[in-house]
């Protein structure tokens, strides 16, 4: 099967930004009182409603916006890229007339920025963060927005991200899905989610288009 649009997840399917974000997360641990934790621990605990992940580590309801704020000046002293043949892939994508999407929970702001930085905000037509859809993933809602921007038919577009997270909120919008190993989720999370492609690298899904 051929698609004709493929959705992307943000960090950790084309931005390397998984080691950064875990070290501005300790970070914000340390401001408000809490035991740092390991790579590997935080890989295995993290999920994409970092709201939720905050009030599992302890931080309390109304200091969120203030977590927020922390979080975002913090990140923004790092400096991260893009994984290897991202720029390649979009481009030989974008070549091939495939439609290119971008769905994430991170700051819109944020993320246009860094699209800008590194080059490749054109490959993209349309662009979903948190400022459009106020239900984190693996809330469908978002890709559905996505969708209707893109004007295509569910059966002929891929979702690609790097959780569990992003391939339940693929199945519940109903298309396709790929987990990728490159990112934040090892490969028996992923295979838990169940994704309908499992890639170790973004790069491959120039093979399924």
């Amino acid at each position: 099967m051929k698609f004709k649009a493929i959705v992307f997840d943000w960090d950790g399917t084309l931005f390397d930004s998984i080691s950064s974000c875990w070290q501005v997360y300790l970070e914000v641990f340390d401001e408000f009182g809490i035991t740092r934790i390991s790579l590997e621990q935080f890989r295995e605990e993290f999920i994409g409603d970092y709201h939720a992940y905050y009030l599992f580590k302890g931080i309390k309801e109304k200091d969120l916006w203030k977590v927020d704020e922390l979080w975002r000046r913090l990140f923004a002293k790092k400096k991260v890229f893009l994984l290897p043949h991202v720029f390649s892939t979009l481009k030989q994508l974008h070549e091939k007339k495939v439609k290119i999407a971008l769905v994430s929970n991170g700051d819109g702001a944020r993320i246009r920025e860094e699209l800008k930085e590194h080059h490749i905000h054109s490959f993209f037509n349309t662009i979903v963060t948190s400022d459009d859809v106020r239900e984190f993933k693996p809330s469908p809602n978002g890709l559905i927005i996505a969708l209707k921007r893109l004007g295509v038919k569910k059966s002929e577009v891929l979702y690609v991200g790097d959780s569990e997270d992003d391939v339940r909120a693929g199945k519940r919008a109903g298309i396709k899905t790929i987990g990728v190993l490159s990112g934040l989720h090892s490969r028996e999370r992923l295979e838990k989610a169940k994704p309908d492609f499992l890639l170790e690298k973004t790069e491959n899904v120039l093979e399924l288009v």
